[in-house]
C-alpha cells in the first residue's frame, strides 16, 4: 500500500488530521502514481488539498526559503540532507497536484 493510500486510510479512521494527511500525500505523490491517487481520493480531501496548496511557494526563490518544522530531537549528523530531500519530495508532490487539481 502506497504512503498516500495509508494517509487516506488513517485520515478516514481519525488517526491523523487532515493537515497531516495532506503533507503525507504531498511527499508521496509522483507522476507515476498521481492517476491512481486521483481515482481513490475522496472529494473532500481533494478540495482540502486545493485550498492547502495555496500556502506553498510558487517560484524557486520561495522554495529556497521554505522551511519544514519538525517536533522532536534528532541525534547525529546528516539531518540537513534528510530535510532537504523531504522538502524536494513535498515540492514535487505540490507541483504535480497543482497541475492536476487546477480550478
Amino acid at each position: 500500500m502506497a504512503t498516500w493510500e495509508k494517509a487516506i486510510k488513517a485520515y478516514k479512521k481519525g488517526i491523523i488530521t487532515l493537515t497531516e494527511a495532506n503533507h503525507k500525500i504531498y511527499e508521496s505523490i509522483t507522476k507515476d502514481n498521481v492517476g491512481a491517487f486521483l481515482t481513490k481520493a475522496p472529494i473532500p480531501l481533494l478540495k482540502s488539498l486545493q485550498k492547502d496548496m495555496k500556502q506553498f511557494p510558487n517560484d524557486e526563490e520561495g522554495w529556497k526559503k521554505f522551511k519544514i518544522l519538525h517536533m522532536g530531537a534528532y541525534a547525529g549528523t546528516g539531518w540537513d540532507k534528510v530535510f532537504e530531500e523531504e522538502k524536494q519530495r513535498m515540492r514535487n508532490g505540490v507541483e504535480i497536484l497543482r497541475i492536476c487539481l487546477e480550478e
